[in-house]
This record gives structure tokens, sequence and C-alpha cells, in this order.
């Protein structure tokens, strides 16, 4: 009878809970979150940095749910990093817009950019910080992204009927300008004061090059 009282009062207690891991969640909540997850933890240690064992630590999951939904730490900070990019081209459109002239078209476009870096914070700076490593996936994306862009505002010229610029001025603007923009919010973010200086030198090396094409082009026709 005593054993029968003891045994009561266990299954009486309520059984204690920590935190609820994400494994409860399911479908695409989940891997969502995981993702997310990935995302803080990319922006803190980079690529190299980043360990499945950290993301199953930010994300509160097992590894058997993690290999469930992901095949491996580059496959899910691929994701990261490829969702980043077609954030950046998707303002870059939508600011662009039916914008007539390309200096327009530029200044723009890097109002977007410093917009996209504000909104990305920390992980604007591995996505950067890696351009040049081929073992990160920042690296084959940022060309990827900077091939879209400079499509861009060719087609775009194209539609409006203008002479089309050398692919590679618009390239070579483009890394410029990135070069100066992240590093108004990456190692750490500047003020605003800061902010708005680099972006004013963005602008003014934009249109330089820009007005510069135009005046040779101008010339070529005339002769």
């Amino acid at each position: 009878m005593a054993m029968d009282k003891v045994a009561n009062r266990k299954k009486a207690q309520p059984r204690r809970r920590g935190r609820p891991r994400l494994d409860e969640a399911g479908g695409e909540d989940l891997r969502e979150a995981i993702i997310l997850a990935t995302s803080r933890v990319y922006a803190k240690q980079g690529f190299h940095g980043t360990t499945v064992e950290l993301i199953l630590k930010a994300a509160n999951v097992s590894r058997p749910t993690f290999y469930k939904l992901f095949s491996d730490r580059h496959g899910i900070i691929e994701i990261v990093v490829e969702r980043a990019n077609r954030k950046l081209v998707d303002l870059v459109v939508q600011s662009v817009g039916d914008l007539n002239n390309p200096a327009q078209m530029m200044k723009a476009s890097i109002d977007a950019y410093f917009r996209w870096c504000a909104d990305m914070g920390a992980l604007v700076g591995p996505i950067y910080n890696e351009i040049n490593d081929p073992a990160s996936p920042a690296s084959g994306h940022r060309a990827q992204i900077i091939g879209d862009l400079v499509s861009l505002f060719v087609e775009q010229e194209r539609k409006l009927g203008l002479p089309t610029a050398d692919p590679l001025l618009y390239d070579g603007l483009l890394r410029a300008i990135e070069h100066i923009g992240s590093s108004a919010f990456w190692p750490q973010r500047l003020s605003e004061q800061e902010i708005t200086r680099r972006r004013s030198v963005a602008r003014d090396l934009a249109l330089s090059v820009i007005l510069s094409e135009r005046g040779r082009t101008d010339e070529t026709k005339r002769r």
C-alpha cells in the first residue's frame, strides 16, 4: 500500500520541460526556422566558422531532424546567401522601374543597395568578405548577382532605345559601389552621417562614370 502511494505521487508530478525543441514543430515552419537560425550563425561566424553543431544549437533541433531537411551546412548556407541576394535584385528592379535615364537608374540602384545593406545588418559581412573565397557560396552567388544587374541595366538601355554601355563598365562600377556600401555596415555599422557620405560618394562615382561614357559615345557618333 505504501509503495502504491509513492508511485501515485510520482505519477502526479508534472514532467519538467525546458525550452521546447523545434523538432516538435513540423513542415515548412520547421524548415524556415532552421534557415533563420543559420542566417544568425552565418552572420557571426562566416562560412568556415558555421558548423552543423552551431546551427543545431541556434535552431534547437536534433541532428537527425536537420539532415532530414538539408544535405549539409553548405547547402543551407547557400539558401541563406541566395535569398539575401535575391532580395537585393528585387529591390533594384523595383527601384529602377520605368526610369528612362541611366544616371537615374544607377542612383536608384545605389539607394536600393544601401537599403539592402541596412536591412541585412551583420549578414552583409560574410557575404562581402567571402566574395573571393571559392569554398563559400557567397563567391558564386556574387558573380551571378553582378551579372544579373549588369544585364538589367543593359536591357533597360535597349528598351529605351539608348546606346548600350560596355557591360564591363557596369561590372566595374557595381563592384566599386559594393565596396563603398558594404564597408558602411560591416564590420560595424557606421554613423548615419558617414553612411550618407558614402552613399553620396557612390552616387558621384556612378554619375561621373556614366556621363563620361555617354560623352564618349556621343563623340564617337559625331566622327
